[in-house]
């Protein structure tokens, strides 16, 4: 699955690179590693406990190395959900999918990161 992705993203890459458009990825945190709250009928219809919490990082990790090792910029968005997620839900209860409060908070991440990359320096 991991060698799917890294295709993809390297396939995104010369499309991007072709056409002159630089590529920022976002990283998109899975439900359960925000909170304990978040997804709770997915977790149940997916075999995980309710309140369960994931800590790994690995997938980010994972993603992190190869983007650096073929000089991708990226946004993970985990600390972003993870802070926003300590005061309200980000996700919808089912599928995993965002609500509108992850929406906005994704959309104010890769603002603010973007802008960090196209300000004059």
């Amino acid at each position: 699955m991991i060698d799917f992705t890294h295709y993809g993203i390297s396939r995104i890459k010369e499309l991007c690179d072709q056409s002159n458009i630089k590529l920022v990825y976002a990283i998109i945190p899975f439900p359960a590693q925000v909170n304990a709250l978040e997804w709770a009928s997915g977790k149940a219809t997916w075999g995980y406990a309710r309140d369960e919490v994931i800590t790994s990082t690995r997938y980010q990790d994972l993603l992190k190395g190869f983007l650096e090792a073929n000089h991708i910029q990226y946004i993970d968005l985990l600390p972003y959900f993870k802070e926003a997620g300590k005061t309200e839900r980000l996700f919808l209860d089912y599928d995993g999918h965002w609500n509108a409060n992850g929406n906005r908070i994704a959309a104010e991440a890769a603002f603010e990161s973007i802008m960090k990359l196209i300000k004059p320096r």
